[in-house]
């Protein structure tokens, strides 16, 4: 026999919102402890793919690697280095073209568009846009004449440290190909680091070996696919919408991603993705490489579970519940299910020690169902997702079996702790279609149980 409060619809109570303050204090409280280190070991991760400094430049660094023919020049254009391979096709050596001025590389007509590249990325800031333009080059001496090269020109570095990189590689295409440009370019060749280049709407067009190495999909798979392909679904409801705005509003985004491979394992990785702009400032394509930190497994594993998972129990924390409700929602959606939702309270009193209560949270996630998903959200606050579940009787015999397994007293140091359980339920999608009305509702609900002296209450509406 189920057990039903009555509740009305404005639910939040002062005494729910007191409870929700109170553990939002204590999320901040944990957030805090571990923000030092969860920076150390992300520190440790990126010096061991070789970007260490915060300036420098996947990307950039990357192509640098693949490219053979380059020049590096200051902000005002004066050539600082070039390849080897870029030195012999000019006919110029050390000193005969360090600082000498890009432009006077060019024949005349052209020496104004190069004018407008360097103006257009002083005003960027480090981390700009790719530029993608079609230049002529004039070597010296009767073995070399004028070649023609489409190039990449990048940004590296900001302030005193910036300097613009000028990728090159001999036409092969129209100059309307831009897309087929790109793909010419010596950018997929072998390598470490996984590459990949979509078209301006954002459908993968071309993929490098090392992406198929790491993602599992093969280039045939990848072609005409979206990103999408590789969403793990741990990334905050928002991440995309920021990931965008920054992409469009600044020309490139770095960061760190948990993605998934074909297999289904999920993996983190340091990306960086840029735009390709040609000269009418149009985004021709977007450029991204990556690095897979799976290799070091140890330091990977850590940051998930620092990031997704209490420290204390090993439990998925509130984050990883939240993604794992969004996706329930949406397999709901597609499915036509239901699911509930358990917000329980273990109180067990003052001075409960850490043991007690790593001892609840075993408790709990061995007394429901093989795929159902235990959380903790609070001191003593556990939530559990119960998928596929239609009816308040099912939900009600999972809830008294829980009860069940929680009634015996709880053994730490010679010391007996009693669990003191209330629980409250709520049911997808008639007490609510969102994560946050549904944890919100079962909260609720649980509150009334402790109010009503009952051990657990399902949400009612009036």
């Amino acid at each position: 026999m189920t057990v039903s409060a009555p509740l009305a619809p404005m639910d939040l109570t002062l005494e729910l919102l007191q409870r929700q303050l109170f553990r939002y204090a204590q999320d901040l409280q944990e957030v805090l402890s571990q923000q030092s280190k969860l920076l150390q070991r992300h520190q440790k991760l990126l010096h061991f793919m070789g970007r260490g400094d915060p300036g420098d430049d996947l990307l950039l660094n990357t192509l640098l690697q693949q490219v053979k023919l380059y020049l590096v020049t200051n902000p005002e254009g004066e050539v600082l280095h070039a390849s080897p391979d870029m030195e012999k096709a000019l006919g110029l050596y050390g000193a005969d073209l360090n600082w000498r001025a890009i432009d006077t590389l060019m024949p005349i007509d052209q020496r104004a568009g190069v004018r407008q590249i360097l103006g257009a990325l002083e005003r960027q800031d480090g981390n700009s846009a790719v530029l993608q333009r079609r230049l002529l080059l004039i070597g010296a001496g009767e073995h070399h004449g004028t070649v023609g090269y489409d190039a990449l020109v990048i940004k590296g570095g900001s302030g005193v440290r910036a300097e613009i990189h000028w990728l090159m590689n001999p036409i092969k295409h129209s100059a309307g190909a831009q897309l087929e440009i790109l793909k010419a370019f010596p950018l997929f060749g072998p390598g470490t680091q996984g590459m990949l280049m979509t078209d301006p709407s954002g459908l993968i067009c071309a993929v490098n070996a090392a992406f198929s190495a790491i993602t599992g999909y093969s280039s045939a798979e990848a072609v005409g696919k979206n990103p999408r392909i590789l969403s793990s679904g741990l990334q905050e409801p928002d991440f995309y919408k920021a990931f965008w705005k920054q992409l469009k509003e600044l020309g490139c985004w770095n960061g760190e991603l948990f993605n998934r491979r074909k297999s289904g394992q999920v993996y983190f990785e340091w990306a960086t993705i840029k735009q390709v702009q040609n000269a009418d400032g149009e985004t021709v394509s977007y450029l991204a490489v990556f690095s897979d930190l799976s290799h070091h497994e140890d330091d990977s594993h850590e940051i998930s579970d620092l990031a997704f998972h209490d420290p204390l129990t090993g439990l998925p924390n509130r984050r990883l519940l939240e993604n794992h409700m969004a996706q329930a929602i949406a397999e709901a959606k597609r499915k036509g299910t239901e699911f509930g939702v358990l917000f329980i309270s273990g109180d067990l009193g003052h001075g409960v020690n850490d043991a007690a209560l790593q001892e609840v949270g075993r408790r709990v996630q061995s007394a429901v169902r093989p795929g159902d998903i235990v959380a903790r959200v609070g001191i003593d606050e556990f939530v559990v997702l119960l998928p596929n579940v239609d009816n308040e009787e099912t939900v009600a015999s999972i809830i008294s079996f829980l009860l069940y397994s929680l009634d015996a007293p709880i053994q730490v140091e010679m010391q007996a702790h009693y669990a003191k359980l209330s629980v409250g339920a709520a049911l997808y999608p008639k007490d609510g279609d969102d994560k946050t009305t549904l944890l919100a509702r079962s909260e609720s609900a649980m509150v009334s149980a402790k109010r009503l002296a009952k051990r657990y209450c399902f949400w009612k509406t009036a």
